[in-house]
């Protein structure tokens, strides 16, 4: 009779142990997709933003030669003008130049 009890307990410790690892595996698995999910919704964010920037980058690069044509084209002597005055331009940030490979890195 004690053996039936003792047997009795640890199957219902067994039973509740195993309803506990099930829970939290499900729970595991549940914050698992949702952390997927905000690394989708950051990338979607973050390309929106990066194509954003080339366009940025890319109006600047035409204005800028506009300028630099214009300059050329009235200056007596433009060839050299051109040399001369060729423009640095601002740096791309680094995060506009991130490609696809280097963001699965470490």
């Amino acid at each position: 009779m004690l053996r039936e009890r003792r047997e009795g307990r640890h199957r219902l410790a067994r039973f509740e142990a195993e309803e506990k690892l099930r829970t939290a595996t499900a729970r595991f698995h549940a914050a698992h997709l949702e952390v997927e999910q905000a690394r989708m919704v950051i990338e979607d964010h973050f390309k929106i933003a990066q194509a954003a920037g080339w366009q940025v980058a890319y109006y600047y690069a035409r204005r800028e030669a506009t300028y630099l044509r214009s300059l050329v084209r009235k200056h007596e002597n433009g060839p050299a003008v051109m040399e001369m005055l060729e423009l640095a331009g601002p740096q791309l940030p680094e995060w506009l130049l991130r490609t696809e490979a280097e963001k699965e890195g470490p």
